[in-house]
Protein backbone atom coordinates (compact mmCIF):
# COMPACT_ATOMS: atom_id res chain seq x y z
CA UNK A 1 0.00 0.00 0.00
CA UNK A 2 1.75 3.00 -1.48
CA UNK A 3 -0.31 5.08 1.03
CA UNK A 4 0.63 3.52 3.51
CA UNK A 5 -1.13 2.24 6.73
CA UNK A 6 -4.32 3.80 6.52
CA UNK A 7 -5.40 2.63 3.40
CA UNK A 8 -4.15 -1.12 4.33
CA UNK A 9 -6.35 -1.02 7.63
CA UNK A 10 -9.68 0.48 5.52
CA UNK A 11 -9.37 -2.07 2.71
CA UNK A 12 -8.80 -4.98 5.63
CA UNK A 13 -11.76 -3.59 6.98
CA UNK A 14 -13.66 -3.51 3.48
CA UNK A 15 -12.47 -6.91 2.92
CA UNK A 16 -14.02 -8.05 5.99
CA UNK A 17 -17.73 -6.21 4.57
CA UNK A 18 -17.88 -7.66 1.51
CA UNK A 19 -17.27 -11.30 2.63
CA UNK A 20 -20.02 -10.77 5.80
CA UNK A 21 -22.19 -10.17 2.51
CA UNK A 22 -21.19 -13.10 0.81
CA UNK A 23 -20.88 -15.27 3.82
CA UNK A 24 -24.46 -13.99 3.51
CA UNK A 25 -25.27 -15.54 0.14
CA UNK A 26 -23.67 -18.83 0.89
CA UNK A 27 -26.28 -18.95 3.80
CA UNK A 28 -29.36 -19.17 1.76
CA UNK A 29 -27.28 -21.88 -0.12
CA UNK A 30 -27.08 -23.55 3.17
CA UNK A 31 -23.20 -23.22 2.65
CA UNK A 32 -20.75 -22.71 5.61
CA UNK A 33 -19.60 -19.36 6.38
CA UNK A 34 -15.94 -18.59 5.60
CA UNK A 35 -13.61 -16.71 7.54
CA UNK A 36 -10.52 -14.63 7.10
CA UNK A 37 -8.03 -13.38 9.21
CA UNK A 38 -5.24 -10.16 8.69
CA UNK A 39 -2.12 -9.79 10.25
CA UNK A 40 -0.18 -6.35 9.54
CA UNK A 41 3.46 -5.17 10.00
CA UNK A 42 4.84 -1.78 8.56
CA UNK A 43 8.44 -1.39 7.25
CA UNK A 44 10.84 -2.16 4.15
CA UNK A 45 10.61 -5.23 1.80
CA UNK A 46 12.71 -6.01 -1.60
CA UNK A 47 10.45 -7.19 -4.59
CA UNK A 48 11.96 -8.18 -7.55
CA UNK A 49 11.89 -11.34 -10.16
CA UNK A 50 14.08 -14.20 -9.51
CA UNK A 51 14.84 -17.17 -11.48
CA UNK A 52 16.34 -17.69 -14.85
CA UNK A 53 15.04 -18.04 -18.62
CA UNK A 54 12.75 -21.23 -17.99
CA UNK A 55 11.36 -19.91 -15.31
CA UNK A 56 10.29 -16.44 -13.74
CA UNK A 57 9.03 -15.79 -10.83
CA UNK A 58 7.69 -12.53 -8.56
CA UNK A 59 9.00 -12.72 -4.96
CA UNK A 60 9.61 -10.47 -1.70
CA UNK A 61 12.10 -10.71 0.44
CA UNK A 62 11.72 -8.99 3.90
CA UNK A 63 11.30 -9.52 7.65
CA UNK A 64 8.44 -7.03 7.21
CA UNK A 65 6.51 -9.81 5.29
CA UNK A 66 7.60 -12.47 7.63
CA UNK A 67 6.23 -10.29 10.90
CA UNK A 68 2.83 -10.04 8.98
CA UNK A 69 2.69 -13.52 8.09
CA UNK A 70 3.16 -14.54 11.97
CA UNK A 71 0.99 -12.08 13.14
CA UNK A 72 -1.80 -13.35 10.30
CA UNK A 73 -1.71 -16.56 12.08
CA UNK A 74 -2.21 -15.19 15.26
CA UNK A 75 -5.80 -14.08 14.39
CA UNK A 76 -6.64 -17.23 15.18
CA UNK A 77 -5.08 -17.47 18.55
CA UNK A 78 -6.63 -14.21 19.43
CA UNK A 79 -9.76 -14.78 17.64
CA UNK A 80 -9.63 -11.61 16.15
CA UNK A 81 -10.53 -10.35 12.77
CA UNK A 82 -7.96 -8.10 12.00
CA UNK A 83 -4.42 -7.75 13.71
CA UNK A 84 -1.98 -5.24 13.32
CA UNK A 85 1.55 -4.00 15.31
CA UNK A 86 2.09 -0.81 17.32
CA UNK A 87 4.37 0.33 14.62
CA UNK A 88 1.48 0.02 11.96
CA UNK A 89 -0.87 1.49 14.37
CA UNK A 90 1.84 4.45 14.65
CA UNK A 91 1.77 5.12 11.04
CA UNK A 92 -1.82 5.88 10.55
CA UNK A 93 -3.04 9.19 9.65
CA UNK A 94 -6.12 9.21 11.07
CA UNK A 95 -6.29 6.95 13.66
CA UNK A 96 -10.19 8.37 14.91
CA UNK A 97 -11.70 6.39 11.66
CA UNK A 98 -10.98 2.85 12.94
CA UNK A 99 -11.21 1.28 16.90
CA UNK A 100 -8.66 -0.87 18.41
CA UNK A 101 -8.11 -2.89 21.62
CA UNK A 102 -5.03 -3.61 22.77
CA UNK A 103 -3.97 -7.56 23.46
CA UNK A 104 -0.11 -6.37 24.87
CA UNK A 105 3.15 -7.90 23.53
CA UNK A 106 3.90 -10.92 21.57
CA UNK A 107 6.76 -13.16 20.63
CA UNK A 108 6.12 -14.67 17.52
CA UNK A 109 8.55 -17.92 16.38
CA UNK A 110 12.19 -16.71 15.10
CA UNK A 111 11.98 -13.73 16.51
CA UNK A 112 13.97 -12.13 19.43
CA UNK A 113 12.02 -8.70 19.65
CA UNK A 114 8.52 -8.87 21.36
CA UNK A 115 5.92 -6.95 19.20
CA UNK A 116 3.29 -4.93 20.75
CA UNK A 117 -0.29 -6.13 18.91
CA UNK A 118 -3.28 -4.17 18.49
CA UNK A 119 -6.90 -5.73 17.26
CA UNK A 120 -9.07 -3.48 15.01
CA UNK A 121 -12.30 -3.64 15.70
CA UNK A 122 -14.02 -2.14 12.47
CA UNK A 123 -14.09 -5.21 10.27
CA UNK A 124 -16.22 -7.33 12.87
CA UNK A 125 -19.72 -8.19 12.36
CA UNK A 126 -22.13 -5.35 13.61
CA UNK A 127 -23.29 -7.14 16.33
CA UNK A 128 -20.32 -8.05 17.68
CA UNK A 129 -18.45 -4.76 16.67
CA UNK A 130 -21.46 -3.27 18.85
CA UNK A 131 -20.17 -5.34 21.97
CA UNK A 132 -16.82 -4.27 21.60
CA UNK A 133 -17.63 -0.57 21.18
CA UNK A 134 -19.89 -0.44 24.40
CA UNK A 135 -17.31 -2.56 26.22
CA UNK A 136 -14.29 -1.05 24.96
CA UNK A 137 -13.48 0.90 28.18
CA UNK A 138 -14.43 -1.76 30.31
CA UNK A 139 -11.82 -4.01 28.32
CA UNK A 140 -8.79 -1.27 28.11
CA UNK A 141 -9.68 -1.24 32.47
CA UNK A 142 -9.08 -5.40 32.27
CA UNK A 143 -6.01 -5.20 30.35
CA UNK A 144 -4.25 -2.83 32.24
CA UNK A 145 -5.45 -4.95 35.89
CA UNK A 146 -4.22 -7.86 33.74
CA UNK A 147 -0.67 -6.54 33.31
CA UNK A 148 -0.84 -4.71 36.64
CA UNK A 149 -0.95 -8.20 37.86
CA UNK A 150 -4.31 -7.82 39.28
CA UNK A 151 -5.21 -10.79 37.94
CA UNK A 152 -8.17 -11.94 39.69
CA UNK A 153 -9.97 -8.27 38.90
CA UNK A 154 -9.09 -8.81 35.73
CA UNK A 155 -10.39 -11.92 35.37
CA UNK A 156 -13.80 -10.79 36.68
CA UNK A 157 -14.09 -8.14 33.85
CA UNK A 158 -13.50 -10.39 31.03
CA UNK A 159 -15.77 -12.96 32.54
CA UNK A 160 -18.37 -9.51 32.47
CA UNK A 161 -17.26 -8.88 28.94
CA UNK A 162 -17.75 -12.29 27.25
CA UNK A 163 -20.77 -12.98 29.20
CA UNK A 164 -22.52 -10.03 27.29
CA UNK A 165 -21.33 -11.59 23.79
CA UNK A 166 -19.96 -15.26 23.64
CA UNK A 167 -18.52 -14.36 20.41
CA UNK A 168 -15.82 -12.26 22.27
CA UNK A 169 -13.44 -14.94 21.66
CA UNK A 170 -10.40 -12.65 22.77
CA UNK A 171 -12.13 -11.62 26.09
CA UNK A 172 -12.35 -15.71 26.72
CA UNK A 173 -8.70 -15.80 25.96
CA UNK A 174 -7.59 -13.40 28.17
CA UNK A 175 -9.96 -14.40 31.10
CA UNK A 176 -8.46 -18.26 30.78
CA UNK A 177 -5.06 -16.62 31.20
CA UNK A 178 -6.01 -14.54 33.89
CA UNK A 179 -7.65 -16.92 35.71
CA UNK A 180 -4.73 -19.05 35.37
CA UNK A 181 -1.97 -16.76 36.92
CA UNK A 182 -4.11 -16.33 39.70
CA UNK A 183 -2.47 -19.51 40.93
CA UNK A 184 1.02 -19.10 39.58
CA UNK A 185 4.07 -17.43 41.14
CA UNK A 186 4.46 -14.38 39.21
CA UNK A 187 8.44 -13.34 38.66
CA UNK A 188 8.69 -9.18 39.53
CA UNK A 189 10.47 -9.18 35.72
CA UNK A 190 6.34 -10.28 34.36
CA UNK A 191 5.78 -8.36 31.39
CA UNK A 192 2.70 -10.58 30.32
CA UNK A 193 4.82 -11.68 26.77
CA UNK A 194 3.04 -13.92 24.73
CA UNK A 195 5.41 -16.49 23.59
CA UNK A 196 4.42 -18.25 20.19
CA UNK A 197 6.15 -21.45 19.54
CA UNK A 198 4.38 -22.13 16.24
CA UNK A 199 3.85 -20.27 13.09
Amino acid sequence: FPKGSQHAVRASVEMHKELQLYNKERAAKKRLPIKIGVGMQSGKLMMGITGDVERLDAAIISDTVNSAARIEGLSKHYGTSILLTEECKAGLTDTAEFSFRYLGPVQVKGKQKAIELYECIDGDSSSLLSHKLGTLTKFDKAMQMYFNKEFAMAAVNFQQIYKKNTSDHTSKLFLNKAAHLITQEIEDNWKGVETMTAK
